[in-house]
């Protein structure tokens, strides 16, 4: 993603001339998700966000109430990282959405929750013909309004299945 680093002016009359800027592009750059929606396209970050941005919305103004979600940031056995959404759900339960992954905790055909450390389990042999299969999840509680963030947990899979119950 492209972005003005540095640019160097000058004031003639009254008005400001920009004589020379620097682009710079960031590798990895998280999209809004008004961005990712107008673009059509995104990585895993951007639709996890975009994921977890909708998700909120629909609990706060259509649901009237709000329920515990996180943004998972996985590191795999290969050194790559991914993100995706974790819903705890009541009783241990866990549904993961991961829209980029093309992931999503479903029993027949709907989506679902189930129990945290079986399902980490699962999601994690997903992803072992491509990337190894997971070694660390960080777990963060974003606030949609400001964008800040707090890390709730960290770990392997069996560290971070008790967080769910």
């Amino acid at each position: 993603m492209p972005y003005l680093s540095a640019y160097r002016q000058v004031k003639l009359e009254g008005f400001d001339y920009i004589t020379g800027f620097t682009v710079t592009t960031y590798k990895n750059y998280v999209q809004t998700p008004g961005l990712t929606l107008e673009v059509n396209q995104g990585d895993c970050d951007d639709q996890a966000v975009l994921a977890y941005a909708m998700i909120k919305y629909y609990m706060k103004r259509i649901h009237m109430t709000e329920y515990i979600l996180y943004i998972a940031r996985l590191e795999f056995s290969n050194g790559d990282a991914h993100l995706a959404v974790f819903q705890p759900v009541q009783e241990g339960q866990l549904c993961i959405i991961d829209p980029a992954g093309k992931y999503l905790t479903s029993r027949w055909g709907s989506i679902a929750s189930e129990e945290a450390l079986p399902e980490l389990r699962a999601y994690s042999d997903y992803w072992l013909g491509s990337a190894g299969g997971i070694s660390h999840i960080e777990l963060y509680d974003v606030d949609v309004t400001d964008g800040s963030y707090a890390l709730v947990g960290e770990g392997n899979i069996d560290q971070v299945a008790p967080i769910f119950k």
